[in-house]
């Protein structure tokens, strides 16, 4: 998955794909969406910035689903991803983080 082996991703942890200069926040909001079962995103669709091992940060679109328990409890999260999104869009979806110039 973006350019990873299957021995550098299995047991890695999801900072291995987020751009370094948005894990803290990725971190804080899946803290708070842990503790409140909700997402802070209008949407769970768009086009998200993934750290390829090249080091390259490319744009995918994703859709996002929040897992709780029976008792409601938010107890993670799966997205899914399609290829990179082209250079100016061209997936329909909206970016969703803004990343510096020359990050994406």
């Amino acid at each position: 998955m973006f350019g990873y082996s299957d021995a550098v991703m299995i047991r890695a942890t999801l900072d291995r794909i987020i751009p370094p200069t948005l894990r803290a926040g990725h971190r804080n909001g899946l803290a708070a969406a842990m503790a409140t079962q909700t997402l802070d995103r209008e949407s769970p669709v768009g086009n998200i910035p993934a750290l390829h091992a090249d080091g390259a940060v490319r744009r995918h679109p994703f859709r996002q689903v929040q897992l709780c328990d029976a008792f409601g409890v938010g107890t993670g999260a799966v997205v899914t991803f399609l290829p990179a999104t082209p250079p100016g869009g061209g997936s329909g979806l909206r970016d969703v983080f803004d990343l510096p110039d020359g990050a994406g």
